[in-house]
């Protein structure tokens, strides 16, 4: 997404960064992209467009991140600045530092990024362009990228596999949509990608769907509302399938939600949460309640505050630990009982930096986001119950995100289910010979693995962050992946509960609220669910998130 241009002849983007943000949120939540595999450029320079996609001479990054075996699909988006050729029809896609009078020399050429794309071992290419390839005229235009005349996109058409839609088609300008905050293309993309563009049910979405689905939907708002002609471009592949439904259906798509932000490179990514209320709990009629969810409760938050986009994960708290020496998570637990040789660092099952932490106590969660506070010098904590909820509930009175069919549970949230099945319903007695906790943990395992609800999401133990659909606020895995601390006692129901927000009780108890669920029960995969935790035990299937005051 490349917004703010040094030229000022160009008009910033105004939108590019969200564009950006929404297809990231697509590739990762609806396609099931591995969020370490997805290169986020915003306001990228030349030399960051040539490190990724390479140069007539020199592979980029992207070759080097492909299966070698050539089964990789790979997905380019962009939004910003195009530009024709002075002196050829070809197209460019113009860097932050691009000096309009030059483009052939400072712009990237599509046509080359077409060349290397084609060279990457691959099974299928996509690229979406939401930016005009005809030069950007210096006039202010409301709402748009101003075209002159239209370059040659063609190239596309010689690499096999491959399959692009263009914003717009010879010389018209690319419009932008002030209410989505999102280009007009982008918007109406994304809604067909997340099923609008299904035209016939078979919860796919091809090429032709999509470029049938812009037409009846971006070409009359950019009529209706401007007075422009705005066509989408299809070249290549048209029945290449771009997007596809869950086991669960199609499902709404998640908006644009709240800025983001990270405090230094290896602290947590942060979301900003909106002032506002809700009610908080669970009505009697809803199944799966628990009396400790009442009574209901209406919160109000007077200002907003910041959560963790994901749960800490493995590779942020591995930097704490190696800047502050703490001895934090060397201890786990399994059936209440303390498991020689287990810690955050080797849980019992593979993790990666991606993954999120366990086996940490809330003490240890304590120590954590004090040497946050220590370095950033903000105010890290943990969330409150009440803000854990409201965060997660993200304006949804629901009781979970996916609805009444357990099978569109694996979209939303890592929990009990094929893949688990498949690991735990029969796995052996072995742990049973050494620690009588451990035999009862894995019975318990069994257990939970006879009512694994019908889908699949290939995870038997936790996910890397992100892999599920965020919240309409943009939080992910808030159900599901770990069982997450609060900064709350536990407290058998509400009554008596602080109405503004704040945590209740938090220095004088032995237990705090845990919510969230986890990997390995079936139950906790609601909003209102909670339990409780002993503070100085520490799980396999229990981690954390920060919340952050964003008042001095």
């Amino acid at each position: 997404g490349n917004k703010e241009y040094a030229d000022d002849r160009f008009r910033d983007v105004s939108y590019a960064h969200n564009d950006a943000e929404a297809f990231k949120r697509f590739v990762t939540g609806r396609l099931g992209f591995d969020p370490r595999k997805v290169m986020d450029l915003r306001d990228a320079t030349k030399t960051q467009m040539e490190s990724a996609f390479g140069t007539r001479d020199v592979q980029g990054l992207l070759y080097r991140w492909a299966e070698p075996d050539g089964g990789s699909d790979i997905v380019v988006f962009y939004s910003g600045h195009g530009m024709e050729g002075t002196n050829s029809a070809g197209g460019y896609l113009l860097p932050v530092d691009a000096n309009k009078d030059t483009a052939e020399a400072n712009g990237y050429p599509i046509e080359q990024m077409y060349e290397n794309l084609g060279k990457v071992p691959h099974k299928s290419v996509t690229v979406f362009l939401d930016a005009c390839f005809s030069g950007v005229g210096g006039e202010p235009i409301n709402n748009a990228s101003p075209v002159t005349r239209g370059a040659d996109l063609s190239g596309a058409a010689g690499v096999v596999g491959m399959t692009v839609l263009t914003a717009a088609s010879g010389s018209q300008w690319a419009n932008w949509d002030a209410e989505s905050r999102h280009g007009l293309f982008t918007e109406h993309l994304l809604d067909g990608l997340y099923g609008a563009a299904d035209a016939d049910g078979d919860g796919q979405v091809t090429a032709r769907e999509a470029k049938v689905h812009l037409d009846q939907t971006m070409t009359w708002a950019a009529r209706s509302a401007y007075g422009r002609e705005q066509d989408a471009g299809l070249l290549g592949n048209e029945r290449a399938v771009l997007s596809f439904a869950s086991p669960g259906g199609w499902g709404s798509r998640p908006r644009l939600g709240p800025p983001r932000f990270r405090d230094c490179p290896e602290c947590p990514e942060m979301v900003v949460v909106p002032a506002g209320s809700f009610v908080m709990g669970s009505p009697s009629y809803e199944e799966g309640r628990d009396d400790d969810e009442g009574p209901l409760r209406e919160v109000e938050f007077a200002a907003p505050f910041a959560m963790g986009v994901y749960e800490v994960t493995v590779g942020e708290f591995r930097a704490f630990i190696q800047a502050s020496g703490s001895s934090a998570g060397e201890a786990c637990h399994e059936n209440g009982d303390l498991v020689e040789g287990r810690s955050w660092r080797d849980p019992g099952f593979r993790q990666d930096d991606s993954h999120p932490v366990v086996c940490v106590s809330w003490d240890d969660a304590q120590a954590y986001v004090r040497w946050l506070s220590t370095k950033t010098g903000h105010r890290y904590r943990l969330p409150s119950e009440s803000e854990w909820e409201y965060a997660a509930r993200a304006g949804t009175t629901n009781s979970r995100p996916w609805g009444e069919d357990d099978s569109g549970q694996c979209s939303h949230a890592n929990g009990v289910d094929g893949a688990f099945k498949r690991s735990f319903a029969d796995s052996s007695e072995e742990p049973c010979a050494d620690s009588v906790a451990r035999c009862g943990f894995y019975r318990m395992l069994r257990r939970q693995a006879e009512g694994a609800v019908p889908c699949d999401d290939r995870h038997a133990h936790t996910a890397p962050v992100g892999r599920y659909e965020a919240n309409t606020w943009g939080l992910h895995d808030v159900l599901g992946n770990v069982f997450e601390w609060t900064e709350d006692c536990w407290n058998d129901s509400y009554a008596g509960a602080p109405r503004d927000g704040s945590a209740w009780g938090a220095e004088r108890c032995l237990e705090s609220a845990v919510r969230g669920g986890g990997w390995a029960f079936l139950v906790g995969l609601r909003f209102a669910d909670r339990t409780e935790g002993e503070r100085d035990a520490a799980a396999n299937f229990g981690g954390f998130r920060v919340a952050r005051a964003l008042a001095p």
